[in-house]
């Protein structure tokens, strides 16, 4: 069974998210600014937030608790960091596709619809979440169970 130092595990993992979230963040604030969402930009930031703060916001608060209390040869199977940083990604990915997939099927949603009968682009993003909320639980618990390990 091959190890991995649990710190430096901990560390690769929420600088993966860190990077991954930036770049997510970046997409959707260049959307944001050549104005694709309209008046409801307030709402599709809010959307994102609830996605990305809550496992961000675990991982870093575990790190800073126990980064200090642990000590540094500490090993964990390598298993469980694979497990957790797929998830990450593959969760990651699918918030980053939305960037792109929501915008488009929002178009052609709306393409031959009347002024009056068209969704608002929040209501295409929230459509969105059927498949986020799911992925974003298991997601933070794979995350919890990897960051609570001792």
């Amino acid at each position: 069974m091959k190890k991995i130092n649990f710190i430096t595990a901990r560390k690769k993992l929420v600088l993966h998210w860190l990077v991954v979230s930036a770049v997510i963040f970046i997409i959707y604030f260049v959307e944001a600014r050549i104005g694709r969402y309209g008046q409801h930009e307030g709402d599709v930031w809010e959307w994102l937030f609830k996605y990305l703060t809550p496992p961000l916001s675990l991982m870093i608060g575990v790190l800073i608790i126990q980064v200090s209390a642990q000590s540094s040869d500490q090993e964990i199977d390598l298993f469980y960091f694979r497990l957790a940083m797929g998830m990450s990604y593959f969760f990651l990915v699918i918030l980053f596709l939305s960037a792109f997939l929501v915008p488009i099927i929002h178009l052609q949603q709306n393409q031959n619809l009347i002024i009056t009968e068209q969704k608002t682009i929040i209501k295409a993003f929230n459509t969105y979440n059927s498949i986020l909320l799911p992925l974003q639980g298991l997601t933070t618990l794979t995350l919890g169970i990897f960051f609570s390990k001792k």
